[in-house]
């Protein structure tokens, strides 16, 4: 996990116990510290993802999977966790959910931040798209199988459902300017 998550104190034991029944990975969900309308948004986007393998990821990974498929990529620092999460699908490890969760403290309290934090995320988006072509279609599609399976949520919470577009039209656009400028870059120099 990163520094600004905190760890619920039943996660490791919950994750051992998963491994012990027979799973190489555990998908362990990151839950947004809520602190305003942003992170409202972001709960109700991420929230949505907690038992599916397409936007999660598995961060409790035995150590023998993690060697056998080649540990994380360092290279790529946008979507490693996807990556590192599709390197164990394509492996066939068994990928159990835990329950407990991961608080996210440090949600970005404004757009201006999150813009860009995916400028950069674009920038270096070729890195994962190379690494993970037949993943990338369904991993970074602006409508996700998961909002569909969720779609009741859209229903009851219009107000968020429309932030959550809005804010995913953000991060997109942010990320294309990003991965334009640094084409651009590459092909001046």
């Amino acid at each position: 996990v990163d520094s600004d998550f905190y760890v619920q104190p039943q996660v490791v034991s919950e994750c051992m116990d998963i491994l012990a029944s027979g799973y190489d990975a555990v998908v362990v969900h990151n839950a947004p510290i809520v602190r305003g309308a942003l992170s409202r948004i972001r709960k109700f986007e991420v929230d949505m993802y907690k038992y599916s393998l397409d936007h999660s990821a598995a961060r409790f990974v035995r150590r023998s999977l993690f060697f056998m498929v080649g540990g994380c990529t360092e290279a790529i620092t946008a979507g490693e966790d996807y990556d590192s999460q599709n390197k164990s699908v394509r492996a066939r490890a068994r990928i159990g959910f835990c329950v407990s969760e991961t608080v996210h403290l440090d949600e970005p309290s404004s757009l201006s931040l999150v813009l860009v934090k995916f400028f950069r995320y674009g920038q270096d988006f070729p890195k994962y798209r190379a690494a993970n072509p037949e993943y990338r279609a369904v991993q970074l599609a602006f409508l996700r199988q998961d909002y569909f399976r969720h779609r009741t949520q859209f229903a009851k919470h219009p107000v968020l459902g429309l932030g959550l577009a809005l804010y995913h039209l953000s991060k997109y656009v942010a990320g294309a300017v990003g991965y334009a400028t640094a084409r651009l870059r590459r092909n001046a120099v």
